[in-house]
């Protein structure tokens, strides 16, 4: 598995707690760039576990992770300038890939799981593209990755927070309608999901719930096809 949370400032492109390589499946070290906890882990345990336990095989699991960015600038796929993170992942889903070849092991895609959008509800323009840029983001990914089909599944976010991103019910929506409208493409609700005082980040439990849901809606989407 390979799992990552970036931090510009430090030698990886992206910060990988396992340093860019393969490793099982676990509990995270954010070093040395700590952001909120030490130690902690995401949705990608219980989503594969989930799948593992119901046979769906030999998992890898590629995780890109990073807090407080937005789709309209940060995750656009044509940005020519700023973060351009979509590039950033582009180029380390081809790195992991190229890794996975050189094993001599069968492998293809399986599906695509994004949790995102509380930073965009901050910006009146940004919410109100949402929708626009998510059609764009879904369509540039499995373009790029040549799987048309891939599966697109979203954790919604959550709703409005005690402070701050006034523009959260647009997000939300905009996530339903395009998910909704889209081909090989699930949305999970979160909504009933433990967070922390915030209001935004999940606990611990939320977090193990999502990656079930997540898995849930991906056999969904597999077996309408």
């Amino acid at each position: 598995m390979k799992r990552c949370f970036s931090d510009r400032r430090f030698r990886w492109p992206v910060n990988a707690s396992s340093a860019g390589q393969w490793e099982r499946l676990g509990a995270q070290t954010q070093e040395p760039f700590i952001r909120y906890e030490k130690v902690f882990f995401g949705p990608e345990i219980s989503l594969a576990r989930r799948l593992h336990h119901r046979g769906v095989g030999a998992l890898a699991a590629i995780k890109i992770g990073y807090f407080g960015t937005n789709l309209a600038e940060d995750w656009r796929p044509a940005a020519p300038s700023g973060n351009r993170l979509y590039a950033t992942m582009q180029r380390e889903i081809a790195r992991a890939l190229g890794e996975l070849r050189e094993t001599g092991r069968p492998f293809r895609l399986g599906g695509f799981f994004w949790m995102q959008g509380e930073t965009d509800a901050s910006q009146p323009a940004h919410a109100a593209a949402y929708a626009e840029n998510l059609r764009q983001f879904i369509a540039a990914l499995r373009h790029d990755l040549a799987v048309p089909a891939l599966p697109f599944i979203v954790g919604r976010i959550g709703p409005q927070p005690p402070r701050g991103y006034s523009h959260q019910a647009s997000v939300r929506q905009a996530q339903v309608t395009v998910i909704e409208s889209a081909s090989a493409a699930g949305w999970t609700d979160t909504d009933d999901l433990p967070r922390g005082t915030d209001g935004i980040h999940l606990l611990a439990a939320g977090v193990i719930t999502l990656g079930e849901r997540w898995a849930d809606a991906w056999q969904k989407q597999r077996g309408s096809r």
